[in-house]
């Protein structure tokens, strides 16, 4: 029971996904740059998250943050996949 729930905790914190599958179109940095701006954001950074980026905006909750969320949901309209 704790090895399923330490399992569960880190793969909730770690951005896996387990719907999407190994054929999810992950999105690039030049895709998450381009949401930024889309968002209002000029010269973003995506962070490096293992073998994925991710699209922390810093200053901000990295799960309730206005700009980051707007990053996130523009992306997944496009069907693309972002660590968080």
């Amino acid at each position: 029971m704790r090895l399923a729930a330490a399992f569960l905790l880190c793969t909730a914190s770690c951005g896996f996904d387990p719907d999407a599958g190994e054929d999810a179109l992950w999105a690039t940095p030049e895709q998450i740059v381009a949401a930024a701006e889309r968002c209002g954001i000029r010269d973003f950074k995506p962070t490096k998250a293992n073998a994925r980026w991710a699209a922390y905006v810093p200053g901000e909750d990295v799960q309730t943050g206005t700009k980051t969320n707007c990053i996130y949901d523009d992306l997944h309209k496009q069907g693309l996949q972002v660590t968080r």
